[in-house]
């Protein structure tokens, strides 16, 4: 698997090649921590009932993965969360908010998603679908009719689901010099987002349409597309169809944004330096790709509802066949997930960073099992810390003191 996403480091941006997820969580494999028994991706005969294959971490359990994390990693704060098919998510963060200081963060800490936030406006969407007002084969030209003529042929017949699964040959829009020579579009970030995904719709498809390449872009034509059906900008819509059924107060932008929670941080010559509030910004014309913040006990819940979702049990935001198919890959990558059958165990997966904090989550539905890590530092250091984090919470209660043995990140680089 590779793919384009971006990580931003001060002073210089650069695409950056994306095996990271995979490799993550294969390191816990290859270490021999997780059982490699084939297992199906859903309901199928012969899965064991649920959370009894494998009971989830307990406190002590989950606070000692994040504990190795962080001594592995370096970085001033870790956090993650695991879960059952019904056993409620356990949360917790060890560390500090930001380095050289002294205040604690806690599981009620709020960490960026970055790209973890696909699968967000993805599962936004479906419910959409499941409403029957907008269907994964929709086009652009059809929930756009009025700029039809205006679109690139290519463009204009593209579907939903080739967005959300980056077959739709939308430019990437992964690091900062692609937005440079946009034109200076004025309003609110809804209006920017409405005349961006028009001018992208005027364009020459990036790549042949069918072809996977990773776009950010993408996201924010799909979002605009779930916003023209539903009448609601994206983060009402996302807030209204994902959050608040689910019990979760989400936050869009950085951490930090508010007083009293984590910086984050970049990787610079080697040396972690805190990024001060306001002076980084998430490129708002992307936010539906990935600018979102949770408590990892809130974004546990949305794994949890993909986890039972995939082990056949419908769920009350969504069917468990909308869920199912939501996970079924184009290639090897699904509406916001990964999947891989990494060493016999099959997982859905997708890691995010966009420079100063990064995140990395999996679910593994044949085991009853899906867990994240955040950490509030990017580059290689924050690759290592959420690798290590999520190698952990998967393994912990199977073996608890082998969370030392789970190995880093090999492919030194990231993407979010």
């Amino acid at each position: 698997m590779t793919s384009e996403l971006y990580s931003i480091s001060r002073g210089r941006t650069s695409p950056r090649s994306r095996s990271a997820a995979a490799l993550a969580l294969g390191a816990a494999l290859a270490a021999g921590l997780v059982p490699t028994a084939a297992l199906g991706a859903g309901p199928a005969p012969g899965l064991p009932p649920a959370d009894t294959a494998r009971s989830a971490p307990d406190r002590s359990e989950l606070e000692e993965a994040l504990r190795v994390a962080r001594n592995r990693s370096r970085v001033p704060a870790v956090a993650g969360g695991v879960t059952g098919v019904r056993r409620p998510p356990s949360a917790d963060a060890l560390g500090v908010r930001r380095r050289g200081g002294s205040v604690r963060v806690d599981r009620h800490d709020r960490f960026h998603l970055a790209s973890l936030a696909k699968a967000v406006t993805a599962t936004a969407t479906a419910r959409l679908v499941e409403r029957g007002v907008v269907e994964w084969s929709s086009t652009p030209g059809e929930v756009f009719p009025h700029a039809a003529e205006s679109m690139n042929p290519s463009l204009r017949d593209v579907t939903l689901r080739q967005l959300l699964t980056h077959r739709a040959g939308v430019a990437t829009y992964t690091t900062l010099p692609d937005f440079e020579s946009l034109p200076d579009w004025q309003g609110t970030n809804e209006r920017r987002r409405r005349a961006f995904t028009s001018w992208l719709l005027r364009r020459p498809p990036a790549t042949p349409v069918g072809e996977y390449s990773y776009s950010n872009a993408g996201y924010t034509i799909a979002a605009r597309m779930a916003t023209k059906v539903s009448g609601r900008p994206w983060r009402r819509l996302v807030r209204n169809q994902v959050f608040r059924p689910l019990g979760v107060r989400a936050w869009f932008g950085w951490p930090a944004d508010r007083p009293g929670q984590p910086w984050g941080h970049w990787l610079v010559r080697g040396r972690l330096r805190p990024a001060a509030p306001g002076a980084y910004r998430f490129p708002d014309l992307v936010a539906p790709a990935g600018d979102i913040s949770l408590r990892p006990r809130g974004y546990t819940r949305f794994l949890q509802l993909h986890l039972r979702g995939l082990r056949g049990h419908d769920t009350r935001l969504l069917r468990a066949r909308t869920i199912r198919f939501m996970h079924r890959p184009v290639g090897d990558y699904a509406m916001g997930w990964v999947r891989r059958r990494v060493n016999g165990v099959m997982t859905s997966l997708h890691d995010g960073t966009a420079g100063t904090f990064s995140a990395l989550a999996g679910i593994q539905p044949g085991r009853g099992l899906a867990a994240v890590a955040f950490a509030n530092a990017g580059g290689r250091r924050g690759s290592v810390a959420v690798g290590v984090g999520l190698g952990g919470l998967l393994t912990s209660a199977d073996a608890p003191r082998a969370g030392g043995a789970v190995e880093p990140l090999r492919s030194g680089r990231s993407g979010g």
